[in-house]
């Protein structure tokens, strides 16, 4: 199959590199290993190796020319495919990025947004652009679907409008816990975030040169969906194809408070963006997961922070001893949380804010430099010509991730349910198995969550509370961290693991962490539950020492 060869990026800092030399010509074969070019970067020159065996179908640009990293640079593949719709893919990609590198007798030419328009005589021929599956959106459900169909042989195209990876991979999960992690290693906040950025960065190309080695086809666009089986793109050209999945995600929801536009107040995106010149004090609007672990990064940089949360306590949908005990950690960092409170409204004041809240019927203020309003995600859609069932905004699906519409399915963040990555990915993956004839892998109503404050929490399947609602006979077992040596070798002080079961049976009905090491404990717990397992089954393993997972021991003995 044929094989995009990519301009590569061999340092963080490299943003464009020189083809030196090409070892084979157009229409010459190459044998994976061998050299097939030669870049210069940082006045270095490296022979690049072809990564399997083919012909050399098409050079983009040519001895002497520069290209930016992860731009295609060739086509390799066998001399009797059809390339046409991998090199006008490629064509479009370098068009967007650098149009005066465009060949002349290509056909493609950049508009005014920058986005390639097709040669007409491709764009008159619609089967060219037929696919077995367009995937709409490349974050964390979008880019697994597209990487399962295509390494299991279907034809897919994925249209991502804006960067590869997601909402999680680029301005959410990776870049927050690179900030968290800078923040315990001392690094202010400017040298946090350019960590955090090359994380990303390498995270980013990572996503696009999966999708590429798995034969997809990427297409930097937004999209929109007509009618079913037709996906168009922002510059107007149309694609068809069997079955489309909307993998378009989610964006912060801003609930309608007086003031919340004022430009101090800021959704988590923005926050994210401008966390290099972090202010002095910081406001706080929501307490779950996003507006905790953003407070304590703050505290932990030495701002000073409020946390307002509308409902009794922080981190309400979690278990109310996690829920306690980070409210006091936090607390131990300077972090003010403010429960109970409802806010009234945001007003300028100076160069900051000041937010109006009411707790206990009382009035309240809080002075910031800038706002943050966490409160939440909703779904984001793309332009669709026709009606899909909805709930709050969001998508509804079956098991199979199919919308009321056939043909038309849906996964991640714009479907009804948990808005994790993870469970993204295992839509996905399911999605992908219904499309083939195949049955579910994952149950989704199953999905471990967790929060990286220090020390971690995570939780997976249902607490004490909810298990005697639903009718068990709910037994819980705890065991605490105090006396875990890797805890104390840490130095992170109080934590536990609890483990609900059924007192009949001893299922496994679910767990409660409070550790170090917790969004990487909870996975034993989810496999147990998902595999029916009990608190027996669980008491005859052997965990080494010293670790925190050994705390399991005293829980099931």
């Amino acid at each position: 199959m044929a094989e995009l060869i990519i301009m590569p990026k061999l340092g963080f800092n490299m943003s464009e590199g020189k083809l030196v030399a090409w070892y084979k010509k157009e229409g010459e074969a190459v044998t994976k290993g061998e050299p097939l070019f030669s870049i210069e970067t940082d006045k270095t020159n490296m022979d690049i190796e072809a990564t399997g065996d083919g012909v050399v179908r098409r050079l983009f640009i040519g001895e002497g020319e520069s290209l930016p990293v992860t731009l295609p640079i060739a086509i390799v593949g066998s001399t009797a495919e059809d390339i046409s719709a991998l090199e006008k893919e490629a064509l479009q990609q370098i068009a967007e990025k650098a149009p005066d590198a465009v060949p002349k007798d290509a056909g493609i030419t950049a508009d005014a947004g920058g986005a390639a328009a097709a040669p007409a005589a491709q764009q008159e021929n619609n089967a060219a652009y037929d696919y077995d599956i367009i995937v709409i959106g490349g974050g964390p459900g979008g880019y697994v679907a597209a990487i399962q169909a295509a390494q299991l042989g279907k034809k897919v195209m994925i249209a991502e409008k804006e960067h590869f990876g997601g909402t999680c991979l680029n301005i959410g999960c990776i870049p927050t816990k690179a900030l968290l992690h800078a923040g315990s290693e001392g690094l202010s906040p400017a040298e946090g975030k350019s960590e955090a950025d090359k994380t990303v960065e390498l995270l980013r190309n990572g996503a696009a040169d999966s999708l590429r080695r798995a034969k997809a086809v990427l297409v930097s666009s937004a999209a929109s969906i007509p009618e079913p089986g037709h996906v168009v793109c922002a510059d107007g050209t149309e694609f068809t194809a069997d079955s489309i999945i909307i993998a378009t995600g989610s964006q912060p929801s801003i609930p309608p408070i007086e003031g919340a536009h004022i430009s101090e107040a800021v959704d988590s995106s923005r926050f994210l963006a401008d966390f290099a010149s972090l202010p002095a004090r910081i406001a706080i609007i929501g307490g779950g997961v996003i507006g905790v672990e953003f407070a304590e990064l703050c505290a932990r940089c030495g701002r000073k922070v409020t946390v307002i949360e509308a409902l009794p306590r922080i981190l309400a949908n979690m278990d109310r001893e996690i829920s306690q005990s980070i409210a006091l950690n936090l607390r131990k960092e300077g972090v003010e949380c403010c429960t109970g409170a409802s806010v009234q409204n945001i007003a300028e004041s100076g160069n900051g804010a000041v937010v109006t809240f009411t707790k206990n019927s009382q009035e309240k203020t809080v002075e910031a430099d800038k706002v943050l309003i966490a409160t939440g995600r909703r779904a984001v859609l793309p332009e669709i010509g026709f009606e899909l069932k909805k709930e709050r905004g969001a998508l509804v699906t079956d098991r199979n991730c199919s919308t009321s519409v056939p043909g038309i399915y849906a996964v991640g963040d714009c479907t009804k349910g948990v808005q994790l990555a993870h469970k993204a990915s295992a839509d996905a993956v399911n999605c992908i198995r219904a499309l083939c004839g195949e049955k579910p892998l994952y149950d989704t109503s199953l999905v471990p969550a967790c929060v990286y404050t220090s020390p971690e929490a995570a939780s997976v399947g249902i607490d004490a509370d909810t298990a005697r609602q639903l009718g068990y006979d709910a037994v819980v077992k705890k065991a605490m961290l105090t006396g875990n040596a890797r805890t104390l070798i840490s130095g992170s002080g109080r934590g536990f693991v609890k483990a609900v079961a059924d007192a009949q049976t001893g299922a496994i009905l679910g767990a409660q962490i409070l550790a170090d090491r917790a969004s990487d404990m909870i996975d034993e717990f989810t496999a147990a539950i998902a595999n029916k397992l009990t608190l027996d089954d669980l008491s005859h393993v052997i965990r080494p020492h010293p670790t925190y997972v050994e705390a399991l021991n005293e829980l099931f003995m």
